[in-house]
């Protein structure tokens, strides 16, 4: 009776400690394309020196699978696309957005837009934060922060 316990109680070590080691080795910090892709809800963003300014509804971010994005705004005639392009993630910390087309309205100011983005992605998947710093033509620089939020889909 006794082997019996000790072997179940081995068996069932085993089990838990094979199964918590597999847990740890998953890399769930590491973006690429195939985890990015869906809609993405942008929920706060913060520029230097300034509060975080939480987004109303409405500010929508899409990654494709051939690694195209397009942003989405809402306006009271209905969503429009405000600007998009491709991206690439470069590293485990590092995205490049490229902004290949922009709607009228869309006026980056002479803003460069050419440097990586830094990011940090949730290990649970469900959450990207973006930070950057965008150089202006006099000089100057704005650092920013965005959050946004995966949009679950149903199957």
């Amino acid at each position: 009776m006794k082997t019996k316990l000790l072997t179940a109680f081995i068996f069932v070590f085993i089990c838990t400690y094979a199964i918590a080691q597999n847990n740890e080795s998953k890399p769930l910090s590491l973006l690429n394309k195939e985890t990015i892709v869906g809609m993405w809800e942008l929920k706060t963003i913060q520029a230097t020196g300034n509060e975080i300014q939480n987004i109303p509804i409405g500010y929508l971010k899409i990654f494709n699978v051939d690694q195209t994005f397009y942003i989405l705004t809402a306006r009271a005639g209905g969503f429009l696309v405000s600007h998009g392009g491709t991206y690439t993630v470069l590293n485990d910390k590092e995205i490049k957005e490229t902004v290949t087309s922009k709607s009228n309205f869309m006026s980056f100011n002479g803003l460069d837009l050419s440097k990586p983005i830094s990011y940090h992605y949730s290990s649970d998947q469900n959450t990207l934060t973006y930070y950057y710093t965008l150089n202006r033509p006099d000089g100057t620089t704005i650092k920013s922060t965005e959050v946004w939020k995966r949009i679950n889909i149903l199957p």
